[in-house]
């Protein structure tokens, strides 16, 4: 089996406590739910959600911040 790389050279330095976004996607996920299921039931067909942004705003999670692109990485941290 072949080792992985990352494909394009950049890091983000501002992360979380845990540095992950699982937290963040079953909040807006369980939203998105919900506003379907309010919808469905009082038959307001005109206010179904359709995308997912539309629960949660996408750069309020955690691992939004400014990513670092440098040109020239070591091939150790090119490892996934």
């Amino acid at each position: 089996m072949s080792r992985s790389f990352k494909k394009s050279p950049h890091m983000s330095y501002c992360k979380g406590p845990k540095g992950s976004d699982k937290f963040d996607k079953q909040l807006t996920h369980a939203a998105f739910r919900r506003r379907e299921h309010i919808a469905v039931h009082t038959k307001n067909y005109d206010t179904l959600p359709i995308k997912l942004t539309e629960a949660r705003d996408v750069y309020d999670f955690v691992s939004d911040g400014p990513k670092h692109y440098q040109k020239d990485l070591e091939k150790r941290w090119m490892r996934k």
